[in-house]
């Protein structure tokens, strides 16, 4: 974990290390070195000043400066001999190393840094990103990453989840701006199946993993045309797999006819009742289909060659404004065996559930924030 080094700024061209560096200690007697970054415009390399500070522990443990020598009241003959050994030499060296490290960053506003040891580096508090980007630019992302899985896995998850929960948000709000304009099937059929995990624990609370796009479910004729395709299929998990066909229809297709079709009741669509039957017969065709296909698939896939349910996304809710529409669609929705009906308004109350996303909430959950000083580099 990379080490912090305090500052205190005294001048605009000057600031103390707050934290001396050690260079050694005994039980009764340390040596420190205290430095003073300078900003010397006239030589730049120039930019540590530096004291060695001898102290003795007194009373109640606590270091105490030992009474300094004035070198320049010295008589002809005196002298004054300050020996390190090699150890301690070596870290004197380190010391002056990393303070002028410090030094060659200049006065900083934000009067901390905090510094790599092995790599010789520093980063300003609040530059983290800056030099992040600078990596990441240099195409340094893949090795940054396999030494943070190494060093640090737990880490590594949490950011992998930070990112995949933003990732999610934005998917939310793109759904729900786009659920109110007049987008093509086209474009949904893009959307949801680029974003698969909105179908993960939902219909009839089956996880679901998108494994194919535009399926070619059989129904050609003796001259092989006339082939049948859905939009794309899906497959839930467990040990034993089972399929499900997925059609796409739009937000704004009609679910019920626009007047009652007896006293308080009201008929389905012409679009909700063919997309239904559409999907019926494609279920029954690849449930019955004995392709080369649809062996290959299931011997792929390990799934279980049954009659697949079908998934049929379409319109939104909002258009039942009274009770006896509400009471007709859910009627219907209940007593039909295959497909489940899904809108586009239940849809999004899934997605927006599974990342606890909320219109007040503005930020990504607490769970999925990181403190940038948890970073092993």
């Amino acid at each position: 974990m990379p080490s912090q080094v305090k500052v205190k700024k005294t001048s605009s061209k000057t600031a103390d290390i707050i934290n001396p560096i050690l260079i050694d200690e005994t039980s009764i007697t340390r040596r420190l070195l205290i430095a003073t970054i300078v900003n010397n415009e006239k030589d730049p390399d120039a930019c540590i000043s530096a004291t060695i500070v001898h102290q003795r522990k007194g009373k109640n443990d606590q270091w105490e400066d030992v009474e300094a020598i004035n070198l320049q009241k010295l008589k002809a003959g005196e002298g004054v001999r300050l020996h390190f050994g090699c150890t301690q030499l070596k870290k004197l060296r380190e010391a002056i190393e990393k303070a002028y490290t410090c030094g060659y960053k200049g006065v900083l506003p934000t009067g901390q840094y905090i510094f790599g040891k092995e790599d010789e580096f520093i980063i300003p508090v609040g530059k983290e990103g800056k030099y992040i980007q600078s990596l990441l630019e240099r195409n340094y992302g893949e090795n940054i990453w396999e030494q943070l899985v190494e060093l640090d896995p737990d880490l590594a998850t949490k950011l992998s989840m930070a990112k995949i929960q933003s990732d999610r948000i934005a998917v939310v709000k793109e759904f729900i701006t786009r659920i109110t304009n007049d987008e093509t099937e086209k474009f949904w059929q893009q959307f949801l199946s680029q974003n698969d995990w909105i179908f993960g624990f939902c219909l009839s609370y089956i996880f679901t993993t998108m494994v194919d796009r535009e399926v070619y479910v059989g129904g050609t004729n003796i001259n092989g045309r006339n082939g049948e395709l859905c939009d794309f299929m899906a497959m839930s998990e467990g040990n034993a797999k089972f399929t499900s066909l997925v059609e796409i229809k739009r937000p704004t297709t009609p679910l019920l006819s626009s007047r009652p079709t007896r006293g308080t009741t009201y008929g389905v669509s012409k679009e909700l009742s063919d997309a239904v039957a559409q999907l019926q017969t494609y279920c029954y065709t690849w449930g019955t289909n004995s392709s080369r296909e649809a062996y290959s698939f299931q011997v792929r896939n390990n799934s279980v060659p049954v009659l697949p349910k079908g998934i049929l996304v379409i319109g939104n809710t909002s258009e039942l404004d009274n009770e006896d529409k509400i009471r007709s669609f859910e009627l219907f929705r209940r007593n039909l065996n295959n497909p489940e009906i899904i809108t586009y308004d239940e849809l999004l109350a899934r997605a927006r559930y599974a990342v606890k996303y909320d219109d007040s909430i503005k930020e990504v959950p607490s769970e999925y924030i990181f403190d940038i000083n948890d970073l092993p580099f």
